[in-house]
């Protein structure tokens, strides 16, 4: 009797559902939108069945939007690649905060400070017997311990230097970093966390299209790249090419983040899907497969264990990707990969997204990385990403930081990286001068009269004239005294301060100095070079505006006589020693004159009043860059440069108190000029000597394969080799 009551409930449970579900699918016909949640609830009676979930069922549209966040992990000695992915992908309007992970996270920030004999020492040790280790993961440290990726196809190489050593132990300490960001910010946690390396890049519009049936509410962990488990050659469990990228669904975070109580596993939590995850990471931890146990306190949670246990063991001999797949495998109860009838994976923890080495890989038979195919794509430089996504943003412009739909408040905390680098390094030149190199002057505060810098140059010119082997360099000191003397004279106005032409005259003179191997001559006649200087730094702007592309914040001015000019200001990150400083572009264009070498830009540095000299001539495309900073420095302006970018940590170029900037004025070469036999030259179609030669000649593959190539071939061609190396010394002073 009570089966048949059973049996009845269950039966009217069912027709209850049936129409329940067959009145929300009438409803859905009404329109898609209805269709869409006909569909999930559906799905939740388990009336779909399960080959739904891999298709793009509803179109982009009608998608409820995702949140994702980014864990990047870099390197302090490589800031720009981390700087590089926020003004580039991490500009789409889905991803809501990017952390930047760096030596200065470490627990022990001194790792990377040991002898190379130290350091060969810890790889043999982990690739020897070690007690902490289970059999199956010491056969892994034996054949796979510091190996990385070969530069052969599905080659390996040895990774011997301590630094990328240290790296390894950043995983947990990243995790923790994010959550307690995350907690700090009073955020909710991501749908998706994509942990990156800082040279990856990431197309966001694809990986939407491929979670898009998947649930972050299901405990699942995506490998952009996964190595397959191997046991013949000693891989015991898949684990990710972390570079490629690994992706964690909002419930594979809280997994993460739950607290494993083993004293009373009650306690832990009221669900029991939580119990049951508590119990078995309590077996894993008394199993101690790879030492953990040592650093387990009740209480602690995978994130807290593994992250101690990273940064604290003696010898890391695992791995990051390593520790990440033996996590997903022992710890973490996760949803498993379907299999389909069309794939070969053999994946049964982690989702693959593509596998190794067939379908990804750095040096593999995969295909090449694409800006609109690949998902993940690894070891990219700075140039890669922004022409990457330049690439995709041209089928997506609604999706980055142009489009109507950015996030203006993305979270990122790369300005405070790299402000605590530059802090670092401050106390570095402090505690030891030397590795300060060369006393640079720090924008206006000259510690010197012009005579100082005058007399260094000399001084500097004799004692290295036993160094260089050049006519100059072959001169004694009274003649080095009398170089320096003149070049000094060309840059002074020798009626003082009474110029004596009109602007023209000084660019015609400029343009006519310029030959195809040199910007102006040794000497210099009648003040035009000093004339230069005096418009440069005086000269009225009739036009400002973004000259656009490059890596920094830069102007285009239009000075009266009709010439153009470069204006690059002051860097204002608190960076003032280093590279790319305004008043390098200076240096180097008077170290090129002292050694004779004149192929560096006529450059002078100037105070522009931004109120009065460039807002009022400035282009509306270049005002739409203004803003006030902190709202309190007004006036402020970003340009158009493929890095300036208003988002917080990235500041803005803004005025001193008395409201000017300070910067360089570089001269523009012209687009013509005449070479010495009157013959007009124009720039932009000169071409490299090698290219052309090499075009021609049918066996060049053959003869730049020569060991002697350079030697028997390049220095023998006498059209070519000055050019070589008139470029080589060009890109020295650039």
């Amino acid at each position: 009797m009570q089966r048949a009551i059973m049996s009845q409930t269950a039966f009217r449970h069912f027709l209850q559902r049936l129409c329940v579900g067959l009145w929300i699918f009438r409803k859905g016909l009404v329109n898609s939108l209805s269709l869409m949640w006909a569909f999930f609830a559906l799905k939740q009676m388990k009336m779909v069945p399960n080959i739904m979930d891999s298709l793009d069922f509803f179109p982009a549209s009608l998608r409820p939007p995702i949140t994702i966040d980014i864990i990047s992990i870099g390197s302090k000695n490589r800031p720009h690649y981390l700087e590089s992915q926020l003004k580039t992908w991490v500009t789409h309007s889905s991803i809501r905060s990017f952390i930047g992970i760096t030596e200065m996270d470490d627990y022990d920030q001194t790792c990377a400070e040991i002898t190379q004999a130290e350091q060969d020492a810890r790889i043999a040790s982990c690739r020897s017997s070690n007690p902490s280790l289970s059999a199956a993961i010491q056969e892994l440290a034996n054949n796979h311990y510091s190996h990385t990726e070969g530069e052969k196809s599905s080659s390996f190489s040895v990774r011997d230097d301590p630094g990328w050593h240290c790296a390894q132990r950043r995983f947990g300490q990243s995790f923790k970093t994010f959550m307690n960001t995350t907690r700090r910010l009073k955020n909710s946690l991501p749908d998706y966390l994509v942990m990156v390396d800082d040279d990856t890049y990431f197309n966001v519009d694809l990986f939407q299209e491929h979670v898009a049936a998947i649930d972050p509410n299901e405990p699942r962990i995506l490998s952009g790249c996964m190595f397959e488990a191997n046991p013949l050659i000693g891989i015991p469990f898949e684990f990710p090419y972390g570079g490629f990228g690994v992706v964690y669904t909002k419930e594979t975070i809280k997994q993460m983040n739950t607290p494993i109580k083993c004293n009373n596993i009650d306690e832990t939590t009221s669900s029991l899907r939580h119990a049951s995850f508590v119990r078995s990471a309590c077996g894993v931890i008394e199993q101690n497969q790879i030492g953990e146990l040592e650093f387990f306190r009740d209480g602690m949670s995978v994130v807290d264990l593994i992250s101690a246990y990273s940064a604290q063991v003696e010898n890391l001999c695992l791995h990051s990707d390593w520790i990440i797949g033996y996590m997903a495998k022992y710890y973490l109860s996760l949803v498993p990969p379907r299999r389909v009838f069309w794939s070969n994976s053999k994946a049964v923890t982690l989702h693959p997204i593509r596998t190794w080495p067939f379908q990804c890989g750095n040096n593999t038979q995969a295909e090449p990385c694409s800006a609109t195919k690949s998902m993940f794509c690894h070891s990219q430089t700075p140039q890669d990403l922004e022409a990457m996504t330049a690439e995709n943003q041209l089928l997506y412009p609604e999706h980055y930081k142009y489009g109507k739909n950015r996030n203006n408040d993305t979270y990122n905390n790369i300005g405070s990286i790299t402000s605590a680098i530059s802090i670092e390094k401050s106390n570095e030149y402090a505690t030891n001068p030397a590795a300060k190199g060369p006393n640079v002057s720090k924008g206006t505060n000259i510690q010197h009269d012009p005579e100082y810098f005058w007399q260094t140059a000399t001084q500097w010119l004799i004692d290295k004239s036993n160094e260089y082997a050049t006519d100059l360099a072959q001169r004694g000191p009274d003649e080095a005294k009398d170089w320096v003397e003149k070049l000094r004279n060309d840059t002074i106005l020798s009626g003082g301060a009474n110029i004596q032409h009109e602007p023209e005259y000084y660019w015609k003179a400029a343009s006519q100095w310029l030959t195809p191997r040199q910007v102006l001559p040794s000497f210099i006649e009648n003040d035009e070079l000093a004339g230069i200087f005096h418009q440069l730094r005086n000269g009225k702007i009739i036009k400002a505006s973004s000259a656009k592309g490059g890596s920094q914040t830069k102007l285009l001015l239009d000075i009266e006589g009709g010439q153009q000019v470069i204006f690059k200001p002051q860097r204002n990150q608190g960076f003032e020693e280093g590279w790319d400083q305004h008043h390098a572009e200076i240096a180097s264009f008077h170290v090129s004159r002292l050694l004779d070498m004149r192929r560096a830009p006529i450059s002078v540095g100037r105070r522009i009043d931004v109120v009065n000299e460039i807002m009022p001539v400035a282009t509306p495309e270049f005002l739409d860059t203004f803003t006030t900073y902190e709202n309190k420095t007004k006036n402020c302006f970003y340009g158009t440069c493929n890095y300036c970018d208003p988002a917080k940590g990235i500041l803005p170029i803004c005025p001193f108190a008395d409201g000017t900037v300070e910067g360089v004025m570089i001269l523009i070469l012209p687009k013509k000029f005449l070479d010495g036999s009157k013959a007009i030259i124009s720039i932009a179609e000169s071409r490299f000597p090698i290219v052309a030669w090499t075009n021609e000649d049918k066996d060049r593959e053959e003869k730049m394969k020569s060991k002697d190539y350079c030697d028997a071939i390049v220095k023998s061609e006498v059209p070519i080799q000055p050019r070589l190396l008139d470029i080589i010394e060009t890109s020295i002073f650039d």
